[in-house]
């Protein structure tokens, strides 16, 4: 199961402060995208935020022993469009996630996230490949 949750405020005029689009509760699911979103939409209020998503990516790990240890891994993502149109230099970050399930996202997982920081990427350093 792969997909996203996103929270919103609705229409312009109607956003709220970063910190508490965050700790919102979800609005929205998107079970089994295609691709995987990670957008957030400012309000035309200053400093006020509507809309954010947040894909939530499961790996199989049932063959592996309850003991096993991962030394380390490799996560390939490849980018096919960015923007910046505020200017504000945002990071994508990649945490821990807790869903509910392993077979459907629901709205409560948007805040089953930001548990442990595996890592943090600058936009100005993600790439646009391929397309």
């Amino acid at each position: 199961m792969d997909g996203a949750v996103r929270h919103s405020t609705g229409s312009l005029g109607s956003g709220i402060t970063w910190s508490s689009l965050t700790a919102a509760a979800g609005t929205d699911t998107y079970d089994s995208l295609p691709v995987l979103y990670t957008n957030f939409y400012a309000d035309n209020v200053s400093a006020r935020w509507r809309i954010i998503f947040r894909s939530i990516v499961l790996f199989y790990t049932a063959s592996l022993p309850d003991d096993a240890v991962i030394g380390s891994a490799v996560l390939s993502l490849y980018g096919s469009s960015k923007t910046d149109g505020l200017s504000t230099s945002p990071s994508v970050n990649i945490y821990s996630s807790n869903p509910a399930s392993n077979t459907t996202i629901e709205s409560a997982d948007y805040a089953r996230l930001e548990q442990l920081l595996f890592l943090l990427i600058s936009l100005c350093r993600l790439e646009r490949i391929g397309l």
